[in-house]
């Protein structure tokens, strides 16, 4: 009878898990969410410039580490909380404003240009909560619009995860 007692306790003792051990892991392992905006642009068609975001987010996407917010959640929310969003997103306090609006912990902005042969992508990454420019990207690229998806978004969704990973390694616990 008493071994069956503690043979009880150690089963129940391996399910129970405290709430508040539960929450803390539960937020530890959650990734942090970036939200990307529509890029901005000028010798693209507004077509276009929808399939490059769409190709950025889901390159962001493959390493599992952030969650990406796209347009159609974007203006879901907003609406929601009686706003609207305005695709010319392109100052740093529109990004803080939407950041703040979406929840989000960053905030992706960028743009390209196409002139001639030569493409001039740029982007910064936000951070919403303490409004700190995580990083910037710039980069020129001699070629087609595919070459920049192909060739550049993979290193370049890379850079931004490593830039919100480290910058979320660096948060201190609010007291």
């Amino acid at each position: 009878m008493k071994h069956t007692i503690i043979v009880f306790v150690i089963i129940c003792g391996y399910f129970y898990t405290p709430a508040e051990t539960a929450e803390t892991a539960e937020t530890a392992d959650k990734p942090e969410i970036l939200a990307v905006l529509p890029l901005s642009g000028q010798g693209i068609t507004d077509r276009g410039l929808n399939r490059i975001t769409y190709y950025l987010r889901k390159e962001i996407e493959k390493s599992n580490k952030l969650i990406t917010m796209n347009h159609q959640k974007m203006n879901k929310i907003l609406l929601e909380k009686g706003l609207i969003y305005i695709n010319t997103c392109n100052d740093l306090s529109c990004a803080q404003t939407l950041g703040h609006a979406l929840s989000t912990e960053y905030v992706a902005q960028s743009r390209i240009a196409k002139v001639g042969d030569i493409i001039v992508f740029n982007l910064r990454v936000i951070n919403i909560k303490n409004q700190k420019l995580v990083m910037t990207i710039e980069e020129y690229i001699d070629g087609s619009l595919e070459t920049l998806i192909v060739d550049f978004f993979p290193t370049i969704a890379k850079r931004i995860v490593k830039s919100c990973i480290q910058e979320s390694a660096k948060k201190t616990p609010e007291i």
